[in-house]
């Protein structure tokens, strides 16, 4: 019994150490967030870490990395890239892909299995009706389809 109690003071005082000491880091970790249209969708960012961390220097990296990541193949948009080739050649026969593509389509079809269908390889009509390209370039407000727009274009 002795001992019981012995214990449980030893383990109070650890846990009002790490306490303290766990408040402490936490009042020094900073919060960054940013937010940007890439790839025809909103992305946003949430960064934390301690004053001394560019965190808005790291989201700017993700952002073009994002951005090059479009530029260079797999936007559908642009119309020089690889995948806007490859959509406006659906259905006239075989395209030859880079190996790089090659990858990037298989590990999206992969997602779309594993998924179960939550990732849609498929949904490009859908998202059309955002028009976040419009929305980002301020030529037109952001607004939600109507389940009739997106009945429209949901394919069975």
């Amino acid at each position: 019994m002795k001992y019981g109690k012995i214990l449980v003071y030893m383990v109070t005082l650890g846990a009002c150490i790490l306490t303290a000491c766990g408040s402490e880091a936490a009042k020094n970790v900073m919060t960054y967030r940013s937010t940007q249209v890439a790839m025809g969708t909103m992305v946003s960012q949430v960064y934390y870490g301690p004053e001394s961390e560019d965190l808005e220097n790291r989201a700017a990296c993700v952002a073009e990395f994002l951005n090059d990541l479009e530029t260079q193949g797999i936007s559908w948009r642009e119309s020089g890239s690889e995948l806007a080739f490859i959509n406006e050649n659906a259905g006239k026969g075989a395209v030859e892909v880079t190996e790089a593509m090659g990858s990037y389509l298989e590990q999206a079809f992969d997602v779309s299995v594993r998924s179960g269908g939550a990732f849609d390889l498929t949904i490009g009509e859908v998202v059309r009706l955002w028009d976040l390209d419009r929305v980002a370039a301020g030529e037109k407000e952001f607004a939600t389809p109507t389940e009739e727009e997106l009945a429209k274009r949901l394919v069975s």
